[in-house]
């Protein structure tokens, strides 16, 4: 794994930790795009329906102005530079999310992400 794919998987799975702590009557659902894989895998997941640029985590609760909340996690910015980028299928369907009613954000790592959760959480 890539160091930047690592430390991104990283914040994700503390960023699931601290979300079941918070929030233990809520979900998130994560979506099985990215990473690297078998050719034959990888086909077999666009057949099944997986769409590139589809956000990492929705989270399915309706606040006062939201229908829920999808986030793309980008790996925590160091110094300044981060090697995580927001590809144009990303902002595609992050843009078309944002369209029909629900909140889709990128949060650049597990203290972003964490911050928009509970500033969105505190709208219900």
């Amino acid at each position: 794994m890539a160091r930047n794919n690592k430390r991104e998987f990283e914040e994700q799975v503390a960023l699931m930790e601290w979300f079941a702590i918070q929030y233990p009557r809520e979900i998130v659902i994560v979506s099985a795009n990215g990473g690297s894989r078998h050719f034959l895998e990888a086909a077999n997941l666009k057949r099944s329906g997986v769409r590139r640029g589809v956000p990492d985590l929705f989270m399915p609760v309706v606040n006062d102005d939201y229908a829920g909340l999808f986030i793309e996690l980008k790996p925590t910015i160091v110094a300044g530079k981060s090697n995580g980028r927001v590809t144009d299928e990303q902002f595609e369907v992050l843009s078309h999310l944002d369209s029909r009613g629900y909140k889709a954000q990128v949060c650049w790592g597990f203290e972003d992400a964490s911050s928009t959760i509970k500033q969105y959480m505190l709208k219900r």
